[in-house]
């Protein structure tokens, strides 16, 4: 290039940085190095350009680390000394005077309606805060998609759950641990106040102690070439997660359950689960009195089918109000 071309190529450049700045905005990069018109418009720099000059400009990743964390240190120490600040918490739970908890009923996967279920603070202290935590699903354990698998006369029953940790070492955050020792040392406390506890339609009460007696029979198997004794229990060991509302007056279930709490919405919806079709109760056959009386099988598979809905009832969600 000669040495006409490049002062001319040189003006030209000045020149478009002189217009860029006259614009408003700074002289950009892009003007030093392509030389096209602008046309009226606001340059916009080069992208790469840009973002290295910010980045020189900006203060180092450490610095705006250590500042946020000082920002942090000092908010902290402001909440903590100033006693204006507070969380808004409602008036229902600074008392202490209320605690509800809702359930989303299904029959064959269609919603039925809502259940509303208040825990009073006079409501024994393990029975009442266990029924919370499984009502908000601590930790993932929780009434959640468990389904009512019992009609009697007088109760309906939520049959729980069958484990009450998913963790591998088997601890739980569910008050009362994993049996109902605790549960049972309350339902003692109810059962010695003498006045009948499940005495009206909408009572909650947790199932602590076995409706059906519990049986063991020992039997032999053959095991690796040689035979072995094995024990075989008929009937379930509750493990206090399986639950009732009652529907009247049901003096006897005093014997085996803690009331914890009351229906305070949706009775409705307890009533209609109630009113369903339910499996019969053929206690008072010959032929399963004759299967008891010889322990077969046979008459423990039939008696956990009595009173058993035929519709497949379930709690969709639940939690807290």
């Amino acid at each position: 290039m000669s040495v006409t071309a490049a002062q001319s190529s040189t003006a030209a450049m000045m020149h478009l940085s002189q217009q860029c700045s006259l614009q408003g905005s700074p002289v950009c990069q892009r003007c030093l190095v392509v030389t096209r018109r602008h046309g009226g418009r606001l340059h916009k720099p080069n992208a790469a350009v840009a973002r290295s000059q910010e980045a020189a400009a900006a203060p180092p990743r450490a610095e705006v680390a250590a500042a946020s964390r000082r920002n942090l240190l000092l908010a902290a120490s402001l909440l903590a000394a100033s006693p204006c600040l507070s969380w808004p918490v409602a008036a229902e739970e600074a008392d202490g005077s209320s605690r509800k908890a809702f359930f989303d009923i299904s029959v064959d996967r269609k919603p039925l309606g809502r259940i509303v279920i208040e825990v009073p603070t006079s409501a024994p202290a393990i029975g009442g805060q266990r029924f919370l935590d499984l009502a908000q699903g601590k930790e993932g354990v929780g009434f959640r998609k468990t389904k009512f698998e019992l009609s009697e006369d007088g109760f309906v029953q939520d049959s729980g759950l069958k484990a009450l940790s998913y963790q591998a070492s088997g601890r739980t955050a569910i008050t009362g641990g994993l049996d109902t020792e605790a549960l049972e040392e309350e339902l003692a406390a109810q059962q010695q106040q003498g006045a009948t506890a499940h005495n009206g339609p909408g009572l909650v009460s947790f199932l602590v102690k076995p409706r059906i007696e519990i049986r063991s029979k020992d039997k032999l198997v053959a095991s690796k070439g040689q035979f072995i004794t094995v024990t075989e229990t008929f009937g379930e060991i509750p493990n206090g997660t399986s639950w009732s509302i009652t529907t009247s007056a049901v003096p006897e279930l005093d014997e085996t359950h803690l009331v914890v709490g009351r229906v305070v919405e949706g009775m409705e919806v307890v009533q209609a689960i109630a009113a369903l079709p339910r499996v019969k109760n053929n206690t008072n056959s010959p032929f399963f009195q004759y299967g008891k009386a010889t322990g077969d099988k046979r008459a423990d598979v039939a008696q956990r089918a009595f009173n058993k809905p035929y519709s497949k009832i379930r709690v969709e969600e639940c939690g807290f109000l």
